[in-house]
């Protein structure tokens, strides 16, 4: 599966998981398919590069662990909250909210192998939970 955006006059106004097959440099009248793992509905293309809309300031903590399970990262998040020093462990425990400019939650993000787009993307899915 390739997911990615369909694009039309910049915008991606769809999301899809298009087929293995599926030709990722499909251009037809006015829309394209852009593959991305991260794109959302209303994020921009410029022809080469996605200008992601704006992740929410904050999400809850059960917002936030429900995203990370649905994107199946739960484990490593908790395998790394384990190993990590205890300011890090009182922070994921006992955090009301979550942001994508907290330095503990994108030092754990790197941890796990996890951008700043993927944390964006993760805290768009969250805040509509």
């Amino acid at each position: 599966m390739a997911r990615g955006a369909v694009v039309q006059g910049g915008v991606a106004i769809e999301i899809i998981d298009a087929a293995s097959d599926y030709d990722p440099n499909y251009n037809g009248p006015g829309v394209a398919f852009v593959p991305d793992l991260y794109a959302q509905i209303g994020d921009l293309w410029n022809g080469s590069v996605w200008t992601y809309l704006q992740e929410p300031s904050s999400v809850t903590a059960l917002q936030f662990r429900l995203a990370l399970n649905l994107a199946g990262l739960r484990t490593s998040v908790e395998a790394y909250i384990a190993s990590a020093p205890q300011d890090v462990k009182d922070w994921w425990n006992y955090a009301t909210t979550f942001s994508a400019d907290n330095p503990m939650l994108l030092a754990g993000a790197a941890a796990i192998g996890q951008t700043p787009a993927a944390v964006a993307a993760l805290l768009r899915t969250a805040a509509q939970l």
